[in-house]
């Protein structure tokens, strides 16, 4: 694939990177707005309509350049770009910082020395690059009956449902919420209480929801008394309204 435009939405704090191969289009879409932020690959007609906001064009000198890798750099919310020449060798990077509100796009040579920034621009220009500190938290990817007892063991919050807010990442309000239904767990117990046997169902139940999403190929939109809610399976909790949508960043 290769670059085709930067997009930069200063007000709206969004970035979008074009990209395409052959003759297909895609994109890779950041929002690091304190209200709705996070990161998309998904088809250009799908990403969202900032106006009257017009976007300003960055990283012009980067246009033509290839992409010969994607993935991630350290953690789960740390996504590296690859760039090569029409030789194939390695020319740079573009590190997507996808971290919430303090997200970022940074630009690094080929010996991973920032160069600049859409948010810092020309600070730390010169420096090798280091990503941002993440949570201590557990992967739901890997995440075992031994990890997590060790993680609510020392947990300071007084529910179970607030103590995996802040042992697990990646799982927001809906998708805990699901995982303690699947288990057949109340939000509101002590993490103490948790037996043996429950946090193996509570695990399981995380496992179960990390292969529905790896392997997702819709979204559902959930009309909820807090809002609509998007996620990339089917709620079992859930017995509110759902539209079924072609994929997950369509819906999100």
């Amino acid at each position: 694939a290769e670059i085709v435009g930067v997009d930069f939405w200063r007000k709206a704090r969004a970035v979008t990177i074009h990209a395409r191969k052959d003759k297909e289009r895609f994109a890779l879409h950041l929002s690091y707005h304190p209200v709705t932020n996070g990161v998309w690959l998904i088809h250009p007609s799908e990403i969202p309509s900032y106006a009257p906001e017009k976007p300003i064009a960055l990283f012009k000198e980067l246009i033509g350049c290839g992409i010969s890798e994607i993935m991630q750099f350290a953690g789960d919310r740390i996504i590296q770009l690859s760039l090569v020449d029409p030789l194939g060798q390695t020319t740079g990077y573009l590190i997507v910082e996808a971290t919430g509100h303090a997200g970022d796009v940074w630009q690094l040579d080929a010996d991973l020395v920032r160069l600049r920034s859409i948010r810092k621009r020309g600070e730390g220009a010169g420096s090798k690059y280091l990503p941002p500190p993440g949570a201590q938290k557990l992967s739901p990817e890997t995440v075992t009956s031994v990890s997590l007892r060790g993680k609510l063991s020392g947990a300071e919050a007084p529910t179970l449902f607030l103590s995996l807010r802040k042992a697990i990442a990646g799982m927001d309000q809906t998708i805990l919420e699901e995982a303690l239904f699947r288990a057949n767990l109340s939000a509101d117990m002590a993490p103490s209480e948790l037996s043996p046997t429950q946090l193996d169902a509570l695990v399981g139940a995380i496992e179960d929801i990390w292969r529905e999403c790896d392997k997702s190929q819709a979204g559902f939109l959930y009309s909820t008394p807090r809002g609509t809610i998007a996620t990339p399976f089917r709620l079992r909790s859930s017995d509110a309204p759902v539209e079924r949508l072609s994929s997950y960043s369509l819906a999100a």
